[in-house]
């Protein structure tokens, strides 16, 4: 990807095994993550986090974007969680079952989770 062409997140798809902070339906809506300083260091924060994180790996890294995958331990289900810079101050994610209609709250959980660990960063 050129580093020209901004990354955007998909939208959820419609079953409720996804949560976005682009989400105009509120029952899969998340904030954004916030962060100051370089965009570049917020996103390493972000892999530093995710590689810690149970089944977690990053897949990819761009200049303004993060894509991770998280395995479930017991069944092997894989998640995708995409993370991209929005502005100076924001960090659109998304983060969505690959295959099931129902996550049972895991995903915004992970997500509030990373925002919870990020913020410990953000304040340092």
């Amino acid at each position: 990807m050129s580093e020209l062409t901004k990354p955007v997140l998909l939208d959820c798809p419609d079953r409720p095994s996804c949560v976005s902070s682009l989400a105009t339906d509120h029952r899969r809506r998340v904030k954004a993550l916030t962060y100051s300083g370089e965009s570049s260091n917020a996103l390493d924060r972000l892999g530093q986090i995710v590689e810690n994180l149970p089944g977690g790996a990053v897949v990819e890294r761009t200049g303004r974007s993060l894509w991770a995958t998280f395995t479930s331990r017991v069944f092997g289900f894989v998640d995708d969680v995409d993370f991209v810079v929005a502005d100076a101050e924001h960090i659109d994610v998304r983060s969505r079952s690959r295959s099931g209609y129902y996550d049972f709250g895991v995903n915004r959980a992970r997500v509030e989770r990373i925002r919870t660990e990020f913020s410990i960063f953000t304040t340092m």
